[in-house]
């Protein structure tokens, strides 16, 4: 469901002549697309001037998408009662309208020929104007909390071993099955070896070797040891670690992408650290398993679609704890930096994680997240198209 930017509660999609609004029953607020205003009345240089001003680097960005949960632009619009501050979401090509802006705001478009309202207007506007800037305090009062401290208790745990939370997460529409299925999988499998090993709860070498992903026999059973290795684990650590990433993140990239090109994503991410493995690896003949190369695919993508989207870590010097937050595009950029610093360790020939196939799956996400984001940017020029 999708949240109102001003208090939170739930939107209703609602028609009109010129297309579909998200309005809110509570405080009457609405989300209105670039394209249905367009549709309304609202000149193409008017909207062109607002996408510009929304997109300025200088931009305060302060309230929540009602659809992606990114941060919105504030920007001004010139109305018939004066300037009416808006939130505009570069992400989905969208307006945010408190009660009684949206009227003004195609009043103030050059196609509209509707007249001014009275001068009497002008102290309820204000005052109206005064009451957003006082919610919009308050949601800034409410993230500088949320970056000293994380809102559930299970944060803390994930925080003290030395893994990121997601502080202000993107707000998704679907329920991410692909997700929790392949989540499923991985585990179920795990736990049947772990039942069927002896001695109990150790994987044997031998399931590696026959279906993991061996470089120097890549070509083994047709090539299948390069999806069967996605959902082997060396053990319960590995696994909790791979799926706590995917949990994380996969939800709000499958939300994105659909779960068809999301499933698409994993493998082919996957298969791209496979194949950086098989020519780089100086052990050709040690078989790689787990599902952390698609996984750093799926990481690279959510970073560069939702870049402001906040991310948790906790700081520690001997008893003294401190939480930090950070971009997640910043999160990403240390990520890949210790993915180098590993790459060179591994070629070598130290330790026993396939930082090179982690290489190989950033490398697929940040393409796929870039051509996202450009298709999302042609969408939103041919609405913007007279």
């Amino acid at each position: 469901m999708h949240k109102c930017a001003s208090c939170e509660g739930f939107l209703v999609k609602r028609p009109t002549s010129h297309g579909w609004t998200y309005a809110c029953k509570q405080c009457g607020g609405r989300s209105v697309a670039l394209s249905v205003l367009r549709r309304a009345g609202a000149k193409t240089d008017f909207l062109g001037a607002l996408w510009q001003k929304a997109r300025a680097k200088r931009t305060l960005h302060v309230r929540s998408c009602p659809h992606c949960r990114r941060r919105m632009a504030q920007v001004s619009a010139q109305a018939p009662e004066g300037l009416l501050a808006l939130d505009v979401c570069t992400q989905c090509a969208l307006v945010w309208f408190d009660r009684n802006e949206l009227k003004p705001f195609l009043e103030a478009s050059p196609r509209s020929n509707a007249k001014p309202q009275p001068r009497q207007a002008s102290l309820e506007t204000r005052e109206h104007l005064a009451l957003t800037q006082l919610k919009r305090v308050k949601v800034r009062q409410r993230d500088q909390a949320l970056s000293q401290y994380p809102e559930e208790p299970w944060h803390w745990l994930v925080g003290l071993i030395g893994l990121p939370v997601e502080v202000d997460a993107p707000q998704r529409s679907t329920r991410p099955w692909i997700t929790w299925f392949v989540a499923a999988v991985c585990t179920g499998v795990l736990l049947y070896l772990l039942l069927q090993a002896k001695p109990p709860l150790t994987v044997p070498e031998g399931v590696f070797r026959r279906w993991g992903f061996v470089p120097a026999q890549w070509a083994r059973y047709g090539g299948l040891t390069l999806i069967t290795s996605f959902f082997l684990h060396g053990g319960l650590l590995h696994l909790l670690g791979n799926m706590y990433f995917l949990l994380v993140f996969g939800d709000n990239v499958e939300d994105s992408l659909g779960r068809g090109w999301f499933m698409m994503l994993l493998l082919a991410a996957h298969g791209a650290g496979m194949w950086a493995q098989a020519a780089f690896d100086p052990n050709p003949n040690i078989p790689c398993v787990g599902a952390s190369a698609g996984i750093s695919g799926v990481i690279a993508f959510y970073a560069i679609v939702f870049p402001r989207a906040r991310l948790g870590l906790v700081f520690r010097y001997w008893l003294h704890i401190r939480w930090f937050t950070i971009p997640a595009i910043w999160a990403l950029v240390l990520y890949f930096l210790m993915q180098l610093l590993g790459t060179y360790q591994q070629i070598h020939g130290f330790g026993g994680v396939s930082y090179l196939g982690h290489l190989g799956g950033l490398v697929v996400g940040v393409a796929a997240a870039l051509t996202y984001k450009c298709m999302k940017m042609g969408q939103i020029s041919r609405a913007l198209r007279p």
